[in-house]
């Protein structure tokens, strides 16, 4: 089976392959989202093709990783709703996984000896980092 974007741009409309065809063709309303961070992707996208392998709900969105600890992870959902929040928490998980156990705090002053982040403050960090990019 074969989908492609209604016009609100979430709902999937079934369609013969031809106007699917044409839809690939012009990839309009495919990316939910595309986040890059410290060079690794975050690409969500509408597939528009039956991905349920038996199930009956077909599976149309896609969210996978490019690069870093977790390349080529990825997650498939049914509704825009579910790869909106699924995109979400994938940035979160990459965000999270880049940030390493001993990363070294650095201070202003140069009287002040470097130390090891805490978990409070990598949480901050991360969260920080994540404010900023959606912002």
């Amino acid at each position: 089976m074969h989908y492609i974007p209604g016009p609100d741009g979430k709902t999937p409309v079934e369609t013969d392959l031809m106007t699917w065809a044409k839809w690939m063709e012009s990839r309009q309303n495919m990316h939910l989202g595309d986040d890059t961070i410290e060079g690794v992707r975050i690409s969500t996208v509408f597939l528009g093709l039956y991905h349920s392998f038996g199930g009956n709900v077909p599976v149309l969105w896609e969210t996978m990783v490019f690069g870093g600890d977790l390349d080529q992870e990825q997650e498939r959902y049914s509704s825009w709703q579910e790869a909106e929040r699924g995109h979400k928490e994938m940035v979160e998980k990459v965000t999270a996984s880049l940030v390493k156990p001993d990363a070294i705090v650095a201070s202003a002053d140069p009287h002040d000896q470097p130390r090891t982040m805490s978990e409070a403050e990598r949480k901050k960090w991360t969260l920080g980092e994540m404010e900023a990019h959606d912002g």
